[in-house]
Order: C-alpha cells, then structure tokens, then sequence
C-alpha cells in the first residue's frame, strides 16, 4: 500500500473491531498482492538497508483455498484469499475536477512558436492571473523580452516563473497557477516574497523559529502562506531563489457551469461572477477553500517569450535541500504494532491517549529511530529494513519495518535467570498494548524494557480451522524447503484472508518482506518441513513484535506437528490450536 493509505489509517481512528461478526471463508481465488496494492508515492527512508541474500526468490501472493496443488513453488498457490483493498481517488466524487495537468477532453491549443525577437507596437499589456500592467508608449516598439523586462523591473516579478506568450500585437498572457510546483524540499533562503500580481507577502527566517534556515523549506512558506491568506488554502509554491520570489500554483482544475456563480479572485479582493462570464478558454483553477483563479488563455496562434536570471543580471543564488527533519506536533503510526503516538515538544496535560514528550520542535531520523528503539525491542535489532514516510500536511509520520527472517538453524536456549525479586517489583511497570487483534498485557522493567507475564486476549473471531488445513497442504508441497504464510483480517469484509509474502526461501530459513495494508497481520506461521516444530532462536529474535507466530514441522506425516504463541517484545504465551481455530468453516 502506498503512503497515503498508511495516513488513511491514522485518520480513521482505531478500525474495526468486529467481535461478534460471523464470517463464511471466502470462495477460491487466485491473484498476486503485487498487482492489486499500490507503490507508494514517496520514497522511504531506509535504515540498514542492507537486503537479505535470496536462495530463491517467489514473488509476494495473496491466495485462496482449492483443490490442486501446484508443481512448483513459483506457481501461483491456491489458499482462501479475497483481494487487498485499492485506496479510491480523491477525485472519484468531483464531477467537476481534475488535474491541472490533465488536457483530456480539452481543445488541443496551437502549439506557440518561439519569439523571434519581433518588435511589438506598444501600449503592450502585460495579464496575469487577476492583474494586468501595461508598457509604453503609444507608437514605441519592445521586443517581447524588453516588455518583459521592464514588467519585472515594476515589480510584476512572476513573469520570471510563468509561461509566457505572445498574444496578438498588444498582449503578452503570463501562465502561473496552473504550473507545477517542482521540489518542494528545497530551503526558502534568506527572505521570499510570495506574489501575485500587486497582492504580495514577504517572509524571513526569523518568522519561522526557532527553525533554521537549513531547516525552513519552500512547503514550510507555502503552509505558511496559507495560514496567513486562506483564499490561497491548498496551494503550493514556484520559487526563483535568484530574484527571491515565488508565486502560488494550484492542481485543482475546474470547467465552470454557466448556471453557477464563482467566487473569483482579483487584486481587489474575492468577486462573485457568474460562470457565463468566464471565458470558455480560460484555464480556471481552484483553491481548496473554494476560491476560483482564472487565467485567460489565447484565441489563435502565439509566440512564446521568455527572461531569464541572466536577462535581467541577477547573482545566481547556489540552492540545496533542507535536512530530513520532522515538526512536531505530530501524529506517528508504527504500522508492525498498529500503534500510534503523538509526539509533542513539551508535555500537554489536556491532551489524552498516548503520547512522547520529545523535548524539541524539530526532531531527525535518528530521533524517530531512538524513539521506536526506546518503545520496542525490534527497533533495537540491526539487521531489520525500517522504512520512515512523512506527509508533512497533515504531520503524520509512518513508520513500517519492510523485512524479516524465520529460521529452523539453531532451538532457543532455555528462558529463566535468578533475580532479586524486590529490586525486580520497584523497577516494573503494567505494559498493555490495545490492538485490533487483540489485548496484550506483560509487565516491563523500566530500565531494562524487558517484558513477562504475558497474557493475550482475542478481539476478533477465532480463525475457521479450513484456513489450517489449507497453509498445511501449501506447505506440503515442497518439504525441501521452509515456506510461510500470513493471514490477514479484512477490515472491510470482516472475513480472514491469506497471504504469501514475497520472500526467499532455503532448507533452513525465510528471509521475507512485511506485506503493507490496511487490514489486520492476524498471524504468521512459517514450516520447519520434515524437521519437528519448535521455536529457533532466529524465531525468537524476528518475532519480537506483537502479535500472533505458528510454527509447523513433521509435514511428512500425516499428523504434522506444530506450536503458536503470543508475543509482546520478545515476551511469549504459548496458545492451542483450540484458542485460536474455530472447528467448521465459519468464524467463530
């Protein structure tokens, strides 16, 4: 799943939690995960990203229960499975808009030829979004780039950003708001003054502390900008460091209805206009406060024209990204555990559910990963991929772990140590962790974090024992090497699913990627083959997470043996099969 789905999760609150809901297992289908979730938008932050080496590589497959094995491992499996759910596009219930870059179902506009340098008779008017400036005298002649010059030198210093195009022998048309704006994480500068036309706003670093210049970026000014000026809500910003300006650009494209009235801005402030008024041509944008931004575009054919930085003898102002940083407030979701915290500069009483109190506004990487390392033993492990995504609009920040291993290599050593135990109680606090699942609760030493006495709750229905049989059958069908499955809750289905993870697999290891969904990780259970079950010690360092583990060996049996367990922070209940599988094919 990509970004985005991730924040959908945090905004939707804690989910569902159908405990009494009764479920048929799904009817057989067949399809990869690979094909129905989404890449994501942004590219993560990685952290020890060294990638496992893969003995042999199957690509990741949600599955569902039939009959006929397949003859090789890379052939699509046939397990109960019901597909991944796809986040709709925010667009799907605006009939009216799209994106500023789509022309489909627009007339193709002829393609302006470049400026020959062709004098232009002036009075030359100058238009842009909601202004327009005229140059010169009547009867004096300019070339394009002079008129444009002289704009600038006004103060109309968009046109260095625009499009800009001849229109005709009087008209230059300059294209802002429907530009895009490109690399917003590069740092604002010393001083940027946002304009459009004659409405303009400066901004300096001292307005954004105690943040530092290397710290303030262009989306910082454009939050900013919006606080300040709401007609402007959604916009971002187009910046030209080397004339220190930057001009708001929308991507909400609207096509106006000519029974409709449209609240349109100009210099002198919001107008109401009807639509019939609106030139059929004109590129018509909008904020996400409603407010409506016209750009008239040309009738016929027209020259492009175009200043640049050396045009106009400007210093060239060298421009670099800001540092990887993160403002707080904001909301992290540690996707592994379902869980959510909010991190906080300085501690708020009136503000209730968990929360960390970090001690700064502006923390880094290595913040979040001692923050995850102070919270959860698995963040402390060296050899996990941990991917970061940060949507900085919402201030939401996820964080998913993106690989793991099962091993059947070396048995776990015997668990138990002796300790002072009055020294032990002053030193311990109730840990309980809330999830879907289920409740976890354990008691952890405060400054070693080590976790016992765990104990574990299931809120959902127990799993139909079907799905048992099925991942034993799977796993049957190659016993020269160790095989995983996961099972998945649907959250809008309120069904169970499963799920083989894209992984390597060997004779005596899995290495395998974390699957991302919105749904439930309800359990993983990986093979031990013709070996016995029993929990390595490379299990135990992989499944130090919460939640639900199974292991099943003798498969070349008929009576297979196998184990499951709870866990919280390498802390383990061991479960029956009875607890958690529900006899007959429905959800009990």
């Amino acid at each position: 799943m990509d970004l985005f789905s991730l924040f959908k999760q945090i905004n939707s609150g804690a989910g569902t939690t159908p405990a009494e809901t009764k479920a048929v297992a799904p009817a057989p289908a067949v399809m990869a995960a690979s094909e129905n979730v989404a890449e994501p938008e942004v590219k993560p932050a990685e952290v020890n990203a060294e990638a496992p080496k893969a003995e042999e590589t199957a690509a990741e497959t949600t599955v569902a229960p039939a009959a006929a094995p397949a003859e090789t491992a890379s052939e699509q499996m046939t397990l109960p499975i019901m597909q991944l759910p796809i986040a709709p596009s925010d667009d799907d219930d605006d009939d009216e808009s799209d994106d500023a870059s789509d022309d489909e179902g627009e007339a193709k506009k002829p393609a302006p030829k470049k400026s020959s340098g062709k004098k232009l008779t002036c009075p030359v008017t100058v238009k842009g979004c909601g202004w327009a400036y005229q140059v010169g005298e009547p009867g004096q002649k300019f070339t394009g780039k002079e008129i444009l010059k002289a704009a600038f030198e006004a103060g109309y210093k968009e046109v260095l950003l625009g499009d800009c195009q001849i229109d005709g022998e009087q008209t230059i048309l300059v294209n802002t708001v429907s530009k895009k704006a490109v690399n917003e994480d590069i740092q604002m500068g010393n001083t940027v003054t946002v304009m459009l036309g004659n409405f303009r706003v400066q901004y300096s670093v001292s307005d954004f502390a105690p943040l530092t210049k290397e710290e303030i970026s262009l989306f910082d000014v454009a939050l900013k900008f919006q606080d300040d000026n709401p007609d402007f809500a959604g916009c971002s910003l187009l910046i030209n460091h080397d004339a220190g300006v930057a001009t708001p650009v929308f991507a909400k494209s609207i096509k106006p209805k000519k029974s409709e009235t449209y609240s349109v801005w100009t210099e002198d402030g919001v107008k109401e206009v009807e639509g019939a008024a609106i030139p059929e041509k004109a590129k018509v944008l909008q904020s996400d406060n409603g407010v409506t931004f016209i750009e008239t575009c040309a009738e016929g054919k027209t020259t492009s024209v175009s200043i640049s930085s050396d045009d106009l003898g400007l210093q060239k102002v060298k421009t670099s990204n800001i540092k990887e940083m993160y403002r707080l407030p904001a909301t992290m979701f540690v996707e592994t555990y379902g869980s959510r915290f909010l991190l906080l500069a300085e501690d708020n009483e009136s503000i209730q559910g968990p929360k960390i109190v970090v001690g700064k506004d502006v923390i880094g990487k290595d913040d979040i990963l001692e923050i995850l390392k102070g919270q959860y033993r698995m963040f402390r492990s060296s050899n996990r991929q941990i991917s970061i995504n940060y949507d900085r609009s919402s201030s939401k920040i996820g964080v998913a772990v993106i690989s793991g291993k099962k091993g059947a290599a070396a048995m776990a050593a015997p668990r138990g140590k002796v300790v002072d135990f009055m020294s032990y109680l002053a030193s311990v606090s109730r840990r309980v962790e809330e999830t879907e699942l289920g409740t976890f609760k354990g008691y952890q030493n405060d400054e070693t974090l080590e976790v016992t006495g765990l104990s574990f709750s299931m809120k959902l229905p127990k799993i139909p024992i079907t799905y048992l049989d099925t991942i034993i059958q799977e796993f049957r069908r190659d016993l020269s090497k160790e095989n995983m499955v996961q099972i998945y809750w649907s959250v809008k289905e309120n069904s169970y699913y499963l799920v083989k993870p894209r992984a390597s697999y060997s004779k005596v290891a899995v290495h395998y990627e974390m699957t991302h969904t919105d749904d439930v990780l309800v359990m993983t259970i990986h093979s031990h083959n013709t070996m016995r079950a029993f929990w390595s010690s490379v299990d135990d360092e992989d499944e130090i997470y919460t939640g639900l583990f199974g292991v099943i060996g003798n498969l070349d049996r008929s009576t297979p043996s196998m184990l499951f367990r709870a866990g919280m922070e390498g802390c383990f209940e061991s479960l029956s099969v009875d607890q958690l599988f529900a006899k007959g094919g429905e959800c009990a």
